[in-house]
């Protein structure tokens, strides 16, 4: 009797080992094929437990009790081991249903994120595309804008050097307005000198021959002007400022060239008078001595002479 009790029970070890080596395998479960107190232990039939109880003795019958005790304790072991299996595998596989709505969970986000993903991808694809676009926009309006300044640049060159040639040629002008302006009034101021000393000169003939002539009078200026030549009034309007200036001292040249000219004939023909008269006078009565003869006096002031004081001429 004990030698089979430990016959069984190392049989039995053998076959919790076994399952406990399944339970801890990375493999899913799987129900044994069969139970673990009965695992490689033939099933005796119960006529072969009770044979011979009729007949036999005490000892017997103990050893028929013992074999019952024992079949009762290993069936009541493999009932607590069937129990405390099916907490177990109840326990993994309510884990396991855990862990299946986890991953399903974890492939709900997955599903989420990679749906996120695909959206940012295809936005930051536009964006690129976008930026693409915009270099491009920006590449041309560079373009544009460089040929616009170089056309600008060109433009405002050919302007300046435009107008400094127009600058240089106004420049050019003004000196020789200037250098005309100079040579007319150099030319006024010498007429003018000349007009005066014109002036005193014929101031001093003049009483030369009121001298000699006490009936001697002097012609009006404004009457010797009408003598000379009418001047051009109708000038080109067209013509430039320096033609008018030399035609204006031209004429003013002109002008005092005619009244020297009629001066010289009055004086002429005054003085021609004077000799014929005085030769018929030297028969009938004496020549008056030559002392009587005055002296040039101070030229008297002449309206020009008033008109110059009043108002000084320009250098």
């Amino acid at each position: 009797g004990t030698g089979g009790g430990l016959g069984v029970g190392a049989v039995r070890g053998r076959a919790t080992t076994q399952h406990l080596h399944v339970l801890q395998a990375p493999r899913p479960l799987e129900v044994p094929p069969v139970f673990l107190g009965t695992a490689d232990v033939p099933d005796p039939p119960p006529r072969e437990l009770l044979a011979g109880v009729e007949g036999a003795g005490e000892e017997k019958l103990r050893e028929v009790t013992r074999k019952a005790d024992f079949w009762i304790s290993l069936l009541e072991g493999e009932r607590c081991e069937l129990g405390e299996e099916i907490a177990r595998q109840k326990a993994r596989h309510q884990l396991a249903l855990r862990q299946a709505d986890a991953k399903a969970t974890e492939l709900k986000e997955a599903e989420g994120e990679k749906k996120r993903l695909l959206s940012e991808v295809q936005w930051l694809q536009q964006s690129r595309d976008q930026a693409i676009c915009e270099r491009h926009m920006l590449r041309q309006d560079k373009t544009k804008m460089t040929e616009q300044t170089k056309t600008t640049t060109e433009t405002a060159e050919s302007r300046e050097k435009h107008m400094e040639a127009e600058l240089r040629q106004a420049r050019e002008e003004k000196a020789e307005l200037e250098t005309q302006l100079v040579r007319a009034k150099v030319r006024a101021a010498e007429t003018l000198q000349k007009v005066d000393s014109m002036e005193y000169l014929i101031e001093f003939y003049e009483d030369q021959l009121r001298a000699l002539n006490p009936n001697f009078e002097p012609a009006d200026l404004a009457t010797i002007g009408q003598w000379m030549k009418p001047s051009r009034q109708d000038e080109d309007a067209d013509s430039t400022c320096s033609e008018r200036k030399e035609s204006i001292a031209h004429e003013e040249k002109h002008k005092a060239k005619d009244i020297a000219k009629g001066i010289s004939k009055m004086f002429k023909g005054g003085f021609s008078k004077l000799n014929k008269k005085k030769h018929k006078d030297l028969d009938d009565s004496t020549i008056a001595p030559q002392d009587t003869l005055a002296t040039p006096r101070e030229p008297r002031a002449t309206p020009r002479d008033l008109s110059a004081r009043a108002t000084p001429r320009d250098a």
